[in-house]
């Protein structure tokens, strides 16, 4: 049956799969709260500021545990656009949720609440390592159409925003504060490219 699943290509199955890999990625993080003081010292050793006063630093969800499985998943799925392994449709979806759920919580906490996360360098550098340009490019986009959704699709102040001030250096890559309206913006945003490698590679964080 795994193995059926795992090379089967029917977009109202994986919807389905990609439902379930949802609640259970979103389920992963909100438990990391409740977890006892072992397991928080052994897997997410960053939570607590003040481990005596056990003050919570809850934007350290993103980090020691998380941060390996994001990591993975970044990985895996860079090499999968490139050769596409047979038997892994399952972890190429899983990789897909896990990644787009762990940006939508870094760009959340770098924007609400960066003086409590402070650092993102190892995550940006991830995204910066990456083999394959193109994905790295995605993903950019992808934390900046994040970004502009959290702060209420205002064009303006997107356009002006400081985003060295919360850690994004990448911001220079992109060329959106030359548009005039945001219209201009969101069609951005949609990568129109003529590059095929793009666009398959955009598919994938739509």
């Amino acid at each position: 049956m795994m193995k059926i699943i795992n090379n089967t290509k029917n977009v109202i199955l994986e919807e389905v799969i990609i439902n379930i890999f949802e609640r259970k990625v979103l389920k992963y993080f909100e438990l990391i709260p409740n977890l006892d003081d072992e397991e928080l010292e052994k897997s997410y050793n960053l939570y607590y500021q003040n481990k005596i006063a056990k003050t919570p630093n809850k934007t350290c969800i993103i980090f020691n545990k998380s941060f390996i499985i994001f990591k993975d998943a970044i990985n895996y799925l860079d090499l999968f656009l490139q050769n596409e392994f047979e038997n892994s449709n399952l972890i190429k979806l899983y990789s897909i949720v896990y990644i787009k759920i762990y940006l939508n919580y870094l760009t959340d906490f770098i924007i609400n609440n960066f003086y409590q996360i402070n650092n993102a360098k190892d995550i940006f550098d991830c995204i910066n390592n990456l083999s394959n340009k193109y994905f790295s490019k995605v993903i950019k986009i992808y934390i900046l159409k994040l970004v502009f959704h959290l702060i209420n699709e205002n064009f303006e102040n997107f356009k002006t925003l400081d985003f060295e001030k919360y850690g994004i250096f990448f911001d220079k890559e992109f060329e959106f504060r030359s548009y005039k309206d945001e219209d201009n913006l969101l069609t951005y945003f949609l990568l129109p490219s003529n590059n095929k490698d793009f666009v398959k590679y955009n598919e994938i964080m739509k």
